[in-house]
């Protein structure tokens, strides 16, 4: 789905909003990635994510170090 309003909501939402859409994104979540998500305790929402598929390993391990409901948005 287009223009519906998805990107919208997650950065009314969200207290971080990150996008994989901006090039540096990639080069970022390669380096600090998996820190970057076990660190964060507020509400982190990841647009764009199946640009960079290996951010579903990191979020898998995230998730399993720290669990905390609502913590991603993606």
């Amino acid at each position: 789905m287009r223009q519906v309003g998805k990107t919208t909501l997650l950065k009314k939402y969200a207290a971080d909003y990150r996008s994989f859409d901006v090039p540096e994104m990639t080069s970022y979540f390669e380096r600090e990635g998996l820190g970057l998500l076990q660190a964060t305790r507020k509400t982190l929402a990841l647009d764009e994510v199946q640009k960079y598929p290996p951010v579903f390993d990191m979020l898998k391990h995230a998730i399993d170090s720290f669990k905390k409901p609502g913590r991603f948005f993606v």
